[in-house]
C-alpha cells in the first residue's frame, strides 16, 4: 500500500478539486475547463457537470480528493480527470451516474509522488459503491525516475481497502500495461481487504487488458445478473476467497501465467454462463464446484482444467479440455454429476478425460471421458456409480479402486461396450444393475387395455408381449428396448374386424328401388288412379315407409286402398242389431251362393278400376 505525502493529503473535512478546497470557495463551485465542479452542503454532494480536472497536459497529483465522510459524487454529462490519482477518499465513497452520466479518469506518473501508485479511484477506508454510471479508467506512463534511476510503479484502476462494494446497473471499461512479464503491476480492481465487492443490476465491467483482474483474497465476489470480461489478463483473472456467478450472468476471462477464476474457498456457478481459459495453468482452482440450475461452464488449460474438491454438477453442461493433463481433476473429494452434460478431454493422449481422488457418482447425465487405448477415461480412486444417461470412454478405460456400480450406457466410439469396466482393487467388484423395463412394462398396459376380439391379427401382440425375456441387466438394454419397439409395432399394425349392418337400419323393401335421378319417371298410365284428398278433410294414412302410432308399418301394396277395399272391412249384421260378426257354422247354402256373387261383383269393380 502506498502512502500519499503529507503536503498533498486532503485534511479531514476537507474536499479538493484540482488541489483547491472547494469548500473555501464562493459558492462552493471551482470551474473546470467549460464545466464546473460543486458541493452541495446540504445533500453532501459533489456534482461534476461537465468538468475537466486537469493541469494543461500534465498530470494533477490529485484530481478530487475527498477527507470528509459520506460524499457522493453525482455525475452530470461527459467528465474527464487527468491525474496521479483520480479521485481518492479516505471513507466510503457513493459515486452515481444522472441522466446517462459518465467519467473518463487517465491515471499516469505525477513525478511529485516518487513510487506511489497510480490510481483511478482509491478508497482508503471502507467501500465503494458505483450507481448508474458509465465510468471508463485508463492507466499509463508508469516510469517513473528515481535517485536517477527509471522505476515502474504499481497501477490500479480501482484500489478499495475494506467494507462492502457494489457496482449496480453501471458500466465500468478498464485498460491497462499488462507486458511486465513475472510482475503483478497492474491490477484492474484491487480489493485485498475488502469484504464483498457485488456486480449486480445489469452491469457489466470490461478489461481489455491488465497484469490481474480483480484481487480480493479475503473477500467474497459475487455477480448477479451482469456480465465481467477479462480479455487478457498477463498473470491471473479473479482471485476471492469465494465466487458466486448467479441469475443469468455471463463471465469470459482469458489468462496466461496463473488461473482464470479461483476461489479459496466455493464457487457457485448458478443459471449463468462461464467461460474461463489459462494458457500456462488451471483454467479453474476451487475447493468446492458448485455448476447448478442450467449453468454453462467452459474451462480450457494448460494443466487440469477443473482443479476442485468435493463438487456437484447438476442440471447443467460443463465442458473441460486440457493442454497436457486430464480435463477435470478433483483433489481428496468427491463428485456428483446429475442430469448434466459433461466432456472433458484432454490433448494429451497419456491422459483421460477425469481423475478423481474420492468416488464419483452420476446420475442421469451424459458424459464424455475419452482415453487412448490401456489409459483410463475415467479414474476414481474410491468408488464409482452410473445410474441412467451414458458414458463414453473412447478406446479407453472407466475404473475404480473400490465398488463400482453400473446402471447407465458405457459406449466405446459410440457404440454399447462393457469390456473396459474394471474395479482396480482385488476387493473390489463390478456391479451391473438391471435393465430399465419401464418402456416393456408401458407397451404391455397398451396392449392388455385393447379387446383381442376386435382385431383379425390380434396374435401378432401376443407374440411379441410373449417374446420378452425378464431379468436382463443393463448390458442388454438394447435388447430390453427392442421387446417394448416389437409390441408398439404389433399394436401399430391391428387390423379391426368388420362390423356388421347395425341393427335398426331400415332393409330395402320388395319392389322398391332407390332413388335414382337417371331413371326416367314412371308411366302415369302404369300408376293407379290417386284419389284426391276432400278439402278440409284429415290425411286417410301415412307415407309410404312411416309408421303409424302403434310403430307397425302400413301396407305398401299400390293394388289397394285401404280407404275403399270392402275385403278390409268386417262383415256385420245389420238385421238383429248383433254387433258380432256371424260364424260360417250357421250359414246357409243360400247365404254362401249371396256370399260368392258379392266377392265377384266387388272383384269386377276393383278390375275396372285397376284398368282406368
Amino acid at each position: 500500500m502506498w502512502i500519499v505525502q503529507p503536503e498533498t493529503a486532503a485534511a479531514a473535512g476537507e474536499i479538493k478539486v484540482k488541489g483547491i478546497d472547494i469548500l473555501q470557495e464562493q459558492d462552493h463551485t471551482v470551474q473546470c475547463g467549460s464545466g464546473t465542479a460543486k458541493y452541495e452542503p446540504d445533500t453532501n454532494t459533489l456534482t461534476l457537470n461537465q468538468a475537466v480536472i486537469a493541469d494543461n497536459g500534465n498530470a494533477l497529483a490529485f484530481g478530487i480528493e475527498i477527507g470528509k465522510e459520506g460524499v457522493t459524487v453525482e455525475l452530470v454529462g461527459q467528465n474527464t480527470i487527468d491525474a496521479h490519482i483520480g479521485i481518492s477518499s479516505e471513507s466510503p465513497l457513493h459515486i452515481k451516474g444522472t441522466n446517462g452520466g459518465s467519467l473518463a479518469i487517465h491515471a499516469y506518473k505525477n513525478q511529485s509522488l516518487g513510487t506511489n501508485a497510480c490510481c483511478g479511484i482509491k478508497v482508503h477506508g471502507g467501500g465503494l459503491t458505483v450507481q448508474d454510471a458509465d465510468i471508463q479508467i485508463r492507466v499509463s506512463d508508469l516510469t517513473a525516475a528515481v535517485g536517477g534511476l527509471n522505476t515502474v510503479v504499481s497501477g490500479y484502476a480501482i484500489d478499495i481497502c475494506g467494507g462492502e462494494n457494489q457496482i449496480s446497473n453501471s458500466n465500468i471499461v478498464i485498460d491497462m500495461p499488462n507486458n511486465f512479464d513475472t510482475d503483478e503491476r497492474c491490477t484492474g480492481i484491487n480489493a485485498t481487504d475488502a469484504v464483498s465487492l457485488t456486480i449486480s443490476d445489469n452491469s457489466s465491467v470490461t478489461m481489455n487488458s491488465v497484469d490481474a483482474g480483480i484481487g480480493m483474497y479475503g473477500g467474497k465476489l459475487v455477480i448477479s445478473g451482469s456480465s465481467l470480461t477479462i480479455a487478457n489478463a498477463d498473470q491471473y483473472g479473479v482471485s476471492c476467497k469465494s465466487v458466486e456467478i448467479l441469475n443469468g450472468s455471463d463471465v469470459s476471462v482469458l489468462a496466461n501465467r496463473y488461473s482464470a477464476l479461483q476461489a479459496n474457498d466455493n464457487m457457485t456457478i448458478s443459471n449463468s454462463t462461464v467461460n474461463a481459459e489459462s494458457e500456462k495453468n488451471n483454467s479453474i482452482i476451487c475447493q468446492n464446484l458448485a455448476a447448478t440450475d442450467s449453468a454453462k461452464l467452459t474451462a480450457k488449460g494448460y494443466w487440469p482444467a477443473l482443479y476442485v474438491k468435493d463438487s456437484v454438477i447438476k442440471d447443467s453442461a460443463v465442458e473441460a479440455e486440457s493442454s497436457t493433463s486430464v480435463g477435470i481433476f478433483c483433489e481428496g473429494g468427491n463428485i456428483e454429476i446429475a442430469g448434466s452434460e459433461v466432456k472433458s478431454t484432454s490433448k494429451n493422449s497419456n491422459q483421460g478425460g477425469m481423475l478423481i481422488e474420492g468416488n464419483l457418482t452420476m446420475t442421469d447425465s451424459n458424459i464424455i471421458s475419452p482415453g487412448s487405448a490401456g489409459v483410463n477415461g475415467i479414474r476414481a480412486t474410491g468408488d464409482i456409480s452410473v445410474t441412467g444417461g451414458s458414458i463414453e470412454i473412447g478406446e479407453g478405460k472407466i475404473s475404480s479402486g473400490n465398488q463400482m456400480l453400473i446402471g447407465g450406457t458405457i459406449t466405446s466410439n459410440g457404440v454399447p461396450s462393457y469390456d473396459n469396466v474394471e474395479s482396480g482393487q482385488s476387493g473390489g467388484q463390478v456391479t451391473f444393475l438391471g435393465a430399465d423395463y419401464s418402456a416393456v412394462d408401458e407397451a404391455i398396459a397398451k396392449a392388455e387395455a385393447l379387446n383381442k376380439a376386435d382385431y383379425t391379427n390380434f396374435d401378432a401382440v401376443e407374440a411379441a408381449v410373449n417374446a420378452v425375456v425378464r431379468g436382463k441387466d443393463i448390458r442388454e438394454q438394447a435388447i430390453v428396448d427392442g421387446y417394448a419397439a416389437e409390441i408398439q409395432a404389433a399394436i401399430a399394425a391391428l387390423k379391426p374386424v368388420e362390423k356388421p349392418e347395425e341393427p335398426g337400419e331400415k332393409p330395402e323393401e320388395p319392389g322398391e328401388k332407390p332413388d335414382d335421378p337417371a331413371e326416367k319417371p314412371d308411366d302415369p298410365v302404369d300408376k293407379p288412379e290417386e284419389k284426391p284428398e276432400k278439402p278440409g278433410g284429415k290425411p286417410t294414412g301415412k307415407p309410404d315407409g312411416s309408421s303409424n302410432e302403434t310403430g307397425q308399418k302400413p301396407s305398401v301394396n299400390p293394388s289397394q286402398d285401404q280407404t275403399q277395399n270392402p275385403a278390409q272391412t268386417p262383415t256385420q249384421n245389420q238385421g238383429d242389431g248383433e254387433k258380432s260378426p256371424k260364424t260360417g257354422d250357421n250359414i246357409p247354402l243360400l247365404g254362401w251362393l249371396t256370399v260368392l256373387a258379392v266377392i265377384s261383383a266387388a272383384g269386377i269393380s276393383v278390375g275396372k278400376l285397376w284398368k282406368r
